[in-house]
């Protein structure tokens, strides 16, 4: 509960900052911490991965999730993916996997594009959009990148691109990672 105490100080610290109007940042982040993911049954999971794999995702406590609409370029996002695995050094991401789910259909080409940028990791593909609809993605991009504890979102928001979100995103996760070892 503790992160949760944080994260609602920010909040409110952000909504009473010199702006009496809430800014769409706001309103987003008010509505998404907390918020539960929920894993639908029709996500499948490819590019070398183990039947275990899903469920390793799905029952890990913390996971950093970035949703991926197909109707964008699928190669800038496979590029975004790999960077947000360079700001995060492999003992923050053994404690909390980087997840990539992809909205589309189109399997061959996210398994090549995967290949052509020599990426051996496992990617989620949400075939039917039903982890889109049932969580309400927003279609924001700028907004589906999620750091999950215990399927509750605690940070929603893209880091890349923003040092501030990159140090809030990266203190919480050192966090939960020391919280864990306790």
């Amino acid at each position: 509960m503790k992160i949760r105490n944080v994260l609602v100080f920010l909040i409110l610290l952000l909504s009473y900052s010199c702006k009496t109007e809430e800014t769409p940042l706001q309103k987003h982040l008010r509505e998404w911490v907390g918020k539960d993911i929920v894993f639908t049954d029709s996500l499948f999971v490819f590019n070398n991965a183990d039947t275990s794999y899903y469920a390793n995702i799905v029952n890990s406590k913390c996971k950093l999730i970035l949703y991926v609409d197909s109707t964008n370029c699928s190669d800038c996002k496979i590029k975004k993916f790999l960077y947000l695995t360079t700001l995060y050094d492999k003992s923050i991401r053994d404690n909390c996997p980087i997840v990539i789910i992809f909205n589309t259909r189109d399997i061959y080409g996210m398994e090549m594009a995967f290949e052509r940028y020599d990426i051996d990791m496992p990617f989620i593909i949400d075939w039917n959009g039903s982890f889109h609809k049932t969580n309400r993605i927003p279609q924001e991009e700028q907004l589906n990148t999620f750091l999950v504890y215990n399927n509750k979102v605690v940070i929603a928001g893209d880091p890349l691109g923003n040092e501030k979100m990159q140090k809030l995103y990266k203190k919480q996760l050192m966090k939960i990672i020391k919280d864990e070892g306790n």
